[in-house]
């Protein structure tokens, strides 16, 4: 495997060492089956180089990637001395090492990084042609001064202009806990930190608006520049984020394959540490290491999602449409593709080349009956066998979930 040519099913914070690795350097494999066996594809690792190796190795041969976590690659882009000769020899240890998918440069940069990301991920094209480098961006509830420009939309096409990334990748989380308070006595290790947390409780709703103006903005840039885009889908219990249901983590997924994503990364596989400021718990793995229940709820999602991705995977995205009550900066249904309308309380409508449409529920509580008029026939995609089946035009869709249709 070299460069990413599949749909991705990705996580943040992996195995730590010490659960993966003894002190002898033996590997406990259990713990990578179990996550692959989760239905991550795209495992990255954050050990030292020889560590690595050995993990990329055994998830090559379980038929999976891996992101590179590196100290050494990440920290080139602050243009130290000797910044390039340390670089190139690192990417020189992995390049060759079969499994590895991209390495991991930066989690949310401001404006004043681009320069650097720039030359770090242009140098990494000019010793590697095969893996892409990868940089997370953050959400449109970012302020000035965690952007470094005046508008998101400013940030997203000034990232893309001068870094020229391989994949377009950010995080929104939707989901909040009202009654959990903001903590006034913490000691923030950085600005930044400060700046990230104090964001998080100040929504007032209990689902943070700007989820689709965020994705809108994204799908724009990803079809300008021909560039496919990955959301971090929130899972993890922390912070004023409040404890999802499966089918809010469903929900998460699913209005991101409306829109065109090629890839998605869970927030996070393993909890981290308890620490007072985000107060973690209750990602797929516990900080003890035990299975909690979101590890099921992402197997079970992931189930189909691997199914639907693949499908979609070299579909162009077309056109979104909201139907129900609009908001944000979503564009109502009108006749598109052969389909002269649909009914329903509230959905995400995204149309895709080959005459393939997926309606999303918008609705993770309850379950809807979507109505769909067109004078073609419809196929329904069976995410159980993986094949197309003659459906009605009348379908009931669970609450969170997304059902694919192909027009005939």
């Amino acid at each position: 495997m070299g460069k990413i040519n599949r749909f991705i099913i990705s996580q943040w914070c992996s195995i730590p060492q010490r659960f993966l690795f003894d002190d002898n350097g033996n590997m406990n494999t259990c713990r990578l089956d179990e996550n692959i066996d989760s239905g991550i594809n795209l495992v990255p690792v954050s050990y030292s180089p020889e560590l690595n190796k050995m993990a990329i190795e055994y998830c090559n041969k379980r038929g999976v990637m891996c992101t590179v976590e590196d100290n050494v690659i990440a920290s080139a882009r602050l243009m130290k001395e000797g910044w390039q000769k340390d670089l190139d020899g690192r990417i020189a240890f992995y390049k060759d090492i079969e499994g590895v998918a991209n390495y991991h440069i930066q989690d949310e940069p401001n404006k004043k990084d681009f320069d650097g990301l720039a030359r770090v991920t242009s140098r990494i094209k000019e010793v590697d042609l095969v893996h892409q480098s990868y940089i997370n961006l953050f959400p449109n509830y970012a302020n000035r001064q965690q952007l470094g420009h005046d508008t998101y939309y400013e940030h997203v096409e000034d990232y893309i202009r001068t870094v020229q990334p391989e994949l377009i990748s950010y995080d929104h989380y939707h989901f909040l806990n009202r009654e959990r308070k903001m903590r006034t006595d913490i000691q923030f290790s950085s600005e930044r930190e400060r700046l990230i947390y104090e964001d998080a409780y100040k929504a007032t709703s209990r689902d943070r608006e700007g989820f689709f103006d965020n994705i809108e903005v994204i799908r724009e840039f990803s079809v300008k520049y021909g560039i496919p885009f990955m959301v971090i889908i929130l899972v993890t219990e922390h912070g004023s984020y409040r404890n999802l249901t499966e089918a809010e983590i469903r929900w998460e997924v699913y209005q991101s394959m409306a829109y065109g994503a090629k890839g998605i990364s869970y927030f996070t596989y393993w909890t981290p540490g308890y620490d007072e400021m985000w107060q973690w718990n209750n990602g797929m793995l516990l900080a003890n290491g035990d299975k909690a229940q979101h590890y099921y709820d992402v197997k079970n999602i992931n189930k189909d999602l691997i199914k639907v991705g693949e499908l979609l995977f070299d579909k162009d995205s077309l056109a979104v449409f909201n139907v129900g009550l609009p908001n944000e900066s979503v564009k109502p249904f009108e006749p598109f593709g052969g389909v002269e309308n649909i009914e329903a309380r509230m959905a995400t409508v995204g149309f895709f080349t080959d005459d393939i449409m997926l309606i999303a529920n918008r609705d993770y509580v309850a379950e809807q009956t979507v109505t769909i008029e067109t004078q073609r026939e419809l196929e329904l995609f069976d995410k159980n066998t993986s094949t197309w089946v003659k459906t009605d035009k009348t379908v009931t869709i669970k609450p969170g979930d997304g059902e694919v249709f192909r027009l005939i």
